[in-house]
């Protein structure tokens, strides 16, 4: 569940449309568009460290669009392969702004894909209540391999459960869903079993 640059790519393209959408709506609308359209071409052409600045810039500049400034300091830091600045700056933008699920589950991906299950379980939790990931299933699955890795098998087998009754048919997770449901077969004894009524007393 690695973070691909097609994914960074997507976000950098949803958050430039975004701050557009700003400019069109505010009294500079030529100048913020302007500065919107430079800001994509220097993540375009890989200068991460001017994209910085220029983000910093832009958001001393424009204080109500900080949430996604910051989010932009932090795909840059990704690109240039700092992820504790990363981690940071998501923080930050989830600090600005509590209402983006996908600013938790990104930063509970970063730190699913550095296997530190522990910091990553709640953001992913809160990113799949929040919705907006652009993979839900990738977060159900995630989920439920971090309750694994930390031992708790009921919590665990129902995400397993949930992946698979969500996204069970999706051709290109067959290798998740072989994963989940060899864990429901082998920790099957641990699992407990529905309740049922009884009506014999």
């Amino acid at each position: 569940m690695k973070i691909s640059d097609k994914g960074i790519h997507l976000l950098i393209l949803k958050i430039v449309s975004i701050l557009m959408i700003l400019a069109i709506v505010s009294c500079k609308k030529d100048e913020r568009e302007i500065e919107a359209l430079k800001l994509k071409q220097l993540f375009d052409e890989g200068n991460y460290t001017e994209a910085i600045g220029y983000s910093e810039f832009l958001m001393n500049k424009y204080p109500l669009s900080k949430s996604g400034y910051l989010i932009m300091i932090s795909v840059a830091y990704q690109q240039l392969g700092n992820l504790e600045m990363t981690k940071l700056y998501i923080k930050k933008a989830i600090e600005a702004d509590n209402s983006q699920g996908e600013n938790y589950a990104n930063l509970g991906v970063i730190y699913f894909n550095e296997n530190n299950y522990n910091d990553s379980l709640p953001y992913l939790l809160e990113g799949l209540e929040k919705g907006g990931y652009k993979d839900p299933c990738a977060l159900v699955y995630a989920i439920a391999v971090c309750y694994s890795k930390l031992g708790e098998v009921e919590n665990a087998a129902g995400s397993f459960i949930s992946f698979l009754s969500r996204c069970g048919n999706e051709p290109m997770l067959i290798e998740q869903k072989r994963i989940a449901e060899s864990y429901l077969v082998t920790n099957k004894k641990y699992i407990s079993e529905p309740r049922q009524n009884n009506n014999s007393e």
